[in-house]
């Protein structure tokens, strides 16, 4: 047997002592640490290796995980080297996927000239550190290859072809242990999870709020897995938005970021390629925040997180069976610590926190809920209970602001006719009532074809506007531009009906934009219910308390009507005030008795003071409408822009100032008398509007678009001679005929003197009983005086000049009176100067003759004298009979 044989029997021997030795220590592995221990100091001394590489293969990411590293002093010398080989490297790099290929050892020459810049880095460093192959070797389980044991050598050929034998003897045995550790790491992993997980379970079932969940967290997890901080965001799945929900105010460095504050506590429209990963996954997300700010479309909330210095962020979605409500996002301390086993328990964590966090919503809901309703029932009983603006005004202020926490609130009243709406009720922030531009927008009326009002009285249920967009889109009312001037971004609104009927609309304005959530437009519909049957009684409050104000108003008018109608009534046709025993009294007592039973018109002429107002009361009073009232309306004291208004009333909001509604004379004397005194004063316009009365017997207020029946006996007056003021265009004709059925003229005082001595007396009776005074005569000079004077103020200068004297004299008797030095003759005035005393025949003879003439002796017809004496052709023809009227007598009188 040659040398080279025994050797070579020697070598195989050796290998199988070493061998059984390598299995006996690698037979008592446990653990990490004694296979360390053993590739260390057994194999690493017989094959004289300088490092060692366990991987363990993931294929789902194509990847091969570091299991153990042994670099020695190389790895002491080369950092950089040392933190490449602890990293996941890529399955295919030319060595692990020829291992899987061949299922065999593969020996790598790191100093070959395929070593390039496109080599793994891990080679190019092994390469450069001075070594200089690697043998790789396949670890099987079960006929499955779990991974690669890597032996690094510094010098070439160190493995030769016949260690290859021992070494894949060897690497049998470490995969057997290998498989063994991973089980028991496996086994262990679960035991830990468990007990984390039962730690956590017992922990979160005594969670039961925002502060107990963030308190477990703080004390459990960031010890756990070495978190910096956590946010969890809170998911709206109808609108697709997102909002912090709970987040770590004690130890989140950002909190100083202004930004980061503005950020956290706002919502967010969902955002792709960010959170829908996360959503989308079973297991916690990793983001690379530093590659994704550098991408071109890159997520804005990368860019954010980049631009407070986060480099990495993990994300894991908070869900319970398949619905999504939320995610956990955590900042991890070092990432690689977060590893296999960690994103395991994380996972269950979440699922923990997943319940924890639906149990607190939950609750929340019910207590919002149960707040909500203890609140609306309040808000119900004290809207039930509001009485007028401003108790409905406290109720928005205080209970309503619990419920929204709105910036301004604002409640609008429709003018239906008008078509228009303003601002009845307003809470507004002090910012927008202090601002100048607020009083001229608070007050104003806007059309309800605006965009936004139409809208809303639309709708069926509340509307929420983006104030911007309103904007951009074109013309909005000044208000709105008042409001998004100071800062208001949103509102809603809804319309305020009352059966069936539009009264107005309620507003919530906020300075935030996607402040209004659809669960708080079902809250505000049912609002809308109460405040409409608020406002529908406080609006009819309102008018009850505007009619009975109006009510109030006229019947105070009518209170001093009748007294003033009473005091009247006193002095009626009994002849205590009518004092005279002269034949023009006479006369005149005559043409009374003729005329007072009748529903003729009486015209009264005479000169101012004769008592033709007293003539007009003695009418009334004798009449069939006594018991009625008589309405006097004074024509020469009345602006000419308010006799309109006077005698025929006018609607509420006619014209300026017209703020209620108002009833006219002609309605007042309904079934009674109206005394138009100083008849020759109306202006021609309101003549014409008189005449048509007179001859229609209806009339029309000012603003109305109804006709009112009345029933009206006219008695008129006037100091002036109508007949001149005819021929001077003053008066109008057609009316002077009119009025001129039955003309009655009180005599002057100077054609009646005989009567100054009862007149004296009446008066001195009627002041001494005032005064308390003790006055029965006059002396004979003193009444000689007052029978000489010509008296031009007539009865009522005769009155004053008796009071005077009564007030002055000390005696029983007025023994001086103080009369104007002038005592020359009066002309007598125009209006009666020339008029003769007529009986009732003669002046209705005239009369009829004087129409006729107007008519051209047209009798019936259009125009006819018929027509306008208002009396049926059968009853003219018969009074032209009896009073002598013949055709002859028109025609020759009007030559």
């Amino acid at each position: 047997m040659d040398q080279t044989h025994w050797q070579d029997l020697e070598r195989k021997l050796e290998e199988k002592e070493i061998l059984l030795s390598l299995i006996r220590d690698i037979a008592s592995i446990r653990n990490k640490e004694d296979l360390q221990h053993v590739l260390q100091i057994k194999l690493q001394k017989h094959l004289a290796v300088s490092g060692f590489r366990i991987s363990l293969i993931d294929k789902a990411s194509s990847q091969v995980v570091p299991f153990l590293i042994i670099t020695g002093q190389y790895g002491q010398k080369n950092r950089e080297l040392e933190l490449e080989l602890n990293r996941n490297l890529p399955l295919q790099d030319g060595i692990f996927d020829r291992v899987l290929e061949t299922g065999s050892t593969v020996r790598t020459d790191l100093t070959a000239k395929s070593v390039t810049t496109h080599t793994p880095k891990y080679i190019r460093l092994l390469k450069t550190t001075g070594l200089t192959e690697i043998v790789s070797v396949p670890l099987k389980s079960e006929e499955k290859t779990i991974g690669v044991m890597c032996m690094i050598g510094d010098s070439k050929n160190k493995f030769r072809p016949e260690h290859y034998t021992l070494i894949e003897s060897v690497s049998a045995q470490i995969s057997i242990e290998v498989a063994n550790i991973l089980a028991n790491e496996a086994i262990a992993r679960k035991e830990e999870e468990k007990s984390i997980l039962l730690s956590l379970s017992n922990s979160m079932a005594l969670v039961r709020s925002k502060q107990d969940l963030a308190s477990t967290i703080n004390q459990k997890l960031k010890e756990l897995f070495f978190i910096k901080d956590f946010t969890i965001v809170a998911l709206d799945q109808q609108d697709m938005t997102f909002g912090a929900y709970l987040f770590d105010e004690d130890n989140t460095p950002y909190l100083q970021k202004r930004e980061y504050l503005q950020t956290i506590y706002s919502n967010f429209k969902f955002e792709k390629q960010f959170y829908d990963l996360v959503l989308q996954s079973d297991r916690p997300v990793i983001f690379d925040i530093k590659e994704l700010a550098t991408q071109k479309n890159a997520s804005g909330h990368a860019l954010f997180f980049h631009s407070i210095g986060i480099d990495f962020i993990i994300g894991a979605a908070l869900r319970i069976g398949n619905t999504n409500f939320g995610v956990l996002w955590i900042q991890p301390e070092n990432l690689t610590d977060f590893n296999t086993v960690n994103t395991t328990i994380f996972t269950g964590v979440c699922s923990q926190i997943s319940i924890a966090l639906s149990n607190i919503i939950a609750n929340e809901a019910l207590e919002k809920q149960y707040k909500e309703k203890e609140i609306l029932l309040s808000l119900s009983n004290a809207i039930a209970s509001t009485r007028d603006k401003t108790d409905l005004l406290k109720i928005i202020t205080h209970q309503l602001k619990q419920l929204f926490n709105y910036n301004d609130a604002s409640i609008i009243i429709l003018d239906q006719e008008q078509q228009t709406y303003s601002a009845y009720l307003l809470d507004m922030e002090e910012k927008r009532t202090s601002h100048p531009d607020c009083l001229p927008n608070a007050t104003g009326n806007y059309a309800v074809a605006d965009r936004i009002c139409d809208a809303i009285l639309a709708a069926e249920g509340p509307i929420v506007f983006d104030n911007e967009e309103l904007i951009e889109q074109g013309t909005v009312p000044s208000w709105l531009a008042f409001l998004h001037k100071t800062g208001i971004r949103e509102m809603v609104s809804v319309a305020l009906r009352y059966s069936n009927k539009n009264i107005g609309a309620f507003f919530l304005h906020s300075e935030n934009k996607n402040y209004f959530k659809p669960y708080q437009l079902t809250l505000i519909q049912g609002i809308s219910y109460q405040l409409s049957i608020a406002m529908a009684n406080i609006l009819a409050n309102e008018e009850i308390a505007r009619q009975l104000e109006e009510i109030k108003h006229y019947k105070s008018q009518l209170e001093e009507e009748n007294q003033y109608l009473q005091e009247q009534v006193e002095k009626a046709y009994n002849h205590s005030e009518l004092i005279g025993e002269s034949q023009p009294m006479q006369k005149v007592f005559h043409m009374l008795s003729q005329v007072s039973f009748t529903n003729s018109t009486v015209l009264i002429l005479g000169e101012t003071g004769t008592g033709k107002e007293l003539i007009a009361r003695a009418v009334h009073n004798a009449s069939s409408r006594k018991d009625k009232l008589m309405i006097k309306v004074n024509c020469a004291a009345l602006p000419a822009s308010l006799i309109e208004s006077e005698l025929f009333g006018h609607e509420k909001g006619a014209f300026t100032g017209a703020i209620e509604r108002r009833i006219g004379k002609f309605e007042m004397a309904h079934k009674g008398t109206l005394f138009l005194d100083e008849i020759g004063e109306l202006p021609l316009d309101l003549q014409v509007k008189l005449l048509r009365v007179l001859q229609e017997k209806e009339i029309e207020r000012v603003g109305g678009q109804t006709t009112i029946k009345t029933d009206v006996r006219l008695i008129a007056a006037t100091n002036r001679n109508l007949q001149k003021e005819v021929e001077a265009g003053r008066f109008r004709s057609d009316l002077y005929y009119r009025l001129h059925v039955f003309p009655i003229v009180m005599p002057p005082l100077r054609e009646r003197k005989e009567d100054i001595p009862l007149l004296v007396t009446h008066f001195i009776k009627k002041y001494t009983q005032r005064t308390g005074r003790e006055i029965s005569t006059v002396t004979k000079n003193v009444m000689n005086a007052l029978q000489a004077y010509h008296w031009p103020g007539n009865i009522r200068e005769l009155e004053h000049f008796i009071e005077r004297a009564v007030l002055l004299t000390s005696g029983n008797s007025i023994r001086q009176i103080d009369l104007p030095s002038f005592a020359g003759k009066r002309t007598v005035a125009d209006s009666v100067e020339n008029y003769s005393i007529k009986t009732l025949e003669e002046n209705e003879r005239d009369h009829i003759l004087a129409v006729l003439r107007n008519c051209n002796g047209k009798v019936f017809g259009p125009g006819g004298a018929a027509e306008l004496l208002n009396i049926h052709v059968s009853t003219l023809n018969s009074r032209m009979k009896k009073l002598g009227i013949k055709k002859e007598h028109i025609f020759v009188q009007k030559k």
